[in-house]
């Protein structure tokens, strides 16, 4: 969206505004920065295989794929990876091979002509060279892929489709910038689809964020958290805005003219404004967090991609507890028992209120 003079903006006294930035700073803890070193810019073929990578660490690391050097098929019980927001399908096509072929991937974006197959999806997708190769374990053909594609808005997605798709079973909820609150309703449908029932298990669900300013209210799943750091509805409103500051990967912050706007009327440099655009994004994150968490997953905040791979390099990463299975192996557990980790400290979170469910108003 192109940068405006915030004319959008209703005006409130600029003390008010400054006491609600030293509010924001307080609580949106900075994160630990991704960084690697790039001879230039990267492609977009190159940023887009680091974004793929970093999702597929992340489910490596809770041991929801098998490990890279293929010393393992196993996908620690886990039968479908669903992709909210899945565009061309590059994400859970990696994480398919990821997995040697043994999951089932469910695509669900509004695009109507969402139809995808392995030899399609081979010719079309921006998989650098090898990435394949170095995903397919060696002397094993894989079988086709064959995901069920779904053409629906994600924040009208029914539970009863969901698990009609997926099948029941172990689940994992996926979404790689799902724009503003279509993430909050994927976030609603997925827990309330796979509760731990005969319906199914959701083991994790894994999400990269972006378009904070498109988080409509009404559909915002940490609203609880937020009002129990003492924020409104209006604060709301103007944390909202103030996210679109946030620093941009090919723009200046001096050079935008609603950061210039903004910062002046705030009298902070624009390297402030932006800062405060961050924290803001940072802030409502760690909100949405805590509905994870108070349905029993443990969570983390952080910056999975360096920011040349993309400014929106939040990843939001909640995982179920695991519990010991026959012989001790360990199987992600149902939800229950919340927690909250970021930045290594653990928090107990309330007990979650009744939030608007996927598509309400």
């Amino acid at each position: 969206m192109a940068d405006d003079d915030l004319s959008d903006i209703p005006t409130v006294e600029v003390a008010r505004l400054l006491e609600l930035k030293e509010r924001v700073a307080s609580l949106a803890v900075p994160l630990p920065c991704a960084s690697q070193t790039f001879a230039g810019p990267p492609s977009d073929v190159e940023r887009h295989g680091m974004q793929r990578k970093a999702f597929l660490h992340q489910l490596r690391a809770a041991s929801l794929l098998p490990p890279a050097d293929g010393s393992d098929s196993s996908c620690d019980g886990v039968e479908h990876f669903i992709e909210f927001g899945a565009g061309n399908g590059a994400l859970s096509y990696a994480v398919w091979l990821a997995s040697r072929g043994a999951c089932h991937s469910v695509l669900v974006d509004q695009r109507q002509s969402l139809t995808l197959n392995l030899s399609g999806v081979q010719a079309e997708l921006p998989l650098p060279a090898g990435e394949i190769e170095r995903l397919t374990p060696a002397g094993r053909a894989l079988p086709r892929w064959e995901p069920h594609c779904a053409c629906l808005d994600v924040t009208k997605v029914r539970v009863d489709y969901l698990r009609k798709a997926a099948r029941g079973g172990t689940c994992v909820g996926l979404a790689n910038h799902l724009c503003g609150d279509a993430l909050d309703c994927a976030m609603r449908a997925a827990v309330d689809a796979w509760p731990g029932d005969e319906h199914g298990r959701l083991a994790a669900f894994v999400a990269a964020t972006c378009c904070h300013h498109k988080i409509r209210w009404e559909l915002f799943a940490g609203r609880r958290q937020f009002e129990s750091w003492g924020l409104t509805r209006e604060t709301f409103e103007q944390m909202r805005r103030w996210s679109r500051l946030a620093p941009r990967r090919n723009r200046e912050s001096s050079t935008r003219v609603r950061v210039q706007v903004e910062a002046r009327r705030l009298g902070v440099p624009p390297s402030e404004a932006a800062a405060l655009g961050l924290s803001c994004r940072l802030l409502l994150d760690r909100a949405r967090l805590h509905f994870l968490a108070e349905n029993g997953f443990e969570t983390s905040l952080q910056h999975h991609v360096p920011f040349e791979a993309t400014a929106d390099n939040i990843l939001m990463v909640a995982v179920a507890p695991r519990r010991v299975g026959p012989g001790g192996a360990g199987i992600p557990g149902p939800q229950g028992g919340p927690r909250l980790s970021e930045g290594g400290h653990t928090t107990s979170a309330e007990s979650s209120e009744e939030q608007p469910r996927a598509g309400s108003t």
